[in-house]
Parts: C-alpha cells; structure tokens; sequence
C-alpha cells in the first residue's frame, strides 16, 4: 500500500482552524414533504468526518443496526452485497470553509457512490 499527500493550494487551505479534528455523528435524519421525519442511517447512526491542516477531509457513516437476518458478505450473495451497501456510506477528498456563508464544502474525490466522484457534497451537517 502506498500513500501521498497532495500539496495544499490556497483552495484547499482550511480558514477555519476549530473546524480541524474527528467529528462523531450525534443524529442523522431527514425530513420529507409532508413534514414526517426520516431515518436513512436507522435510529441509532454512527460516524465521523475528520478535517486535517492540509485540507483534506474523510466521512464515514453507519447503520449500525443488525439486518433482519444475519449476513456474511464474503460469499458475495447479492442481499448480503446490498445490506451491506445500504447501510455504509463514506467519501474523501479536500474541503474548503467559506466564512461568509458560514459552509464547508467538500470535494469529492472517491466514494462508495460512484457517481459522486468529482462533486462537490454539502456535509452531513449544520453551518460552521
């Protein structure tokens, strides 16, 4: 395994220093259309995005709730595949603070959701 670090540009220097560290998910829920709330991650979510100097950023989130039957994902059986995909979510890539609009956005560089290599995500979060 081999690992590097990208050089920091001015558009990926952080501006916000207390923003720097491991971050662990306190709740994660939605709201619809007609007001209801949702549980994508189930009532008892885990996870953490951690923020480095550099600008580099890392999000991890879990169901951490036992499927309704026990799983084994190394013998590949597509359900095993799919819980396992459902319940786990994580993503990478440099980030940069605005502190006018009081936002952090992240760009993405890799993910477990294909599509959303080379985006920019909102964190799973409130303003900075």
């Amino acid at each position: 395994m081999a690992a590097s670090s990208a050089p920091a540009t001015a558009a990926t220097q952080p501006s916000e220093p207390r923003l720097i560290g491991t971050w662990y998910l306190v709740s994660y829920e939605l709201q619809n259309g007609d007001g209801g709330t949702l549980h994508p991650l189930g009532r008892h979510p885990q996870g953490q995005i951690m923020y480095d100097k550099a600008g580099n950023m890392s999000c991890h989130l879990l169901n951490p709730d036992p499927p309704a039957r026990p799983t084994d994902a190394s013998n590949g059986a597509a359900y095993e595949a799919r819980i396992s995909y459902d319940r786990y979510s994580s993503y990478y890539g440099p980030y940069e603070v605005d502190l006018a609009t009081r936002t952090v956005h992240h760009h993405v560089v890799g993910s477990l959701m294909p599509g959303w290599a080379g985006t920019d995500r909102p964190p799973p979060s409130g303003p900075v």
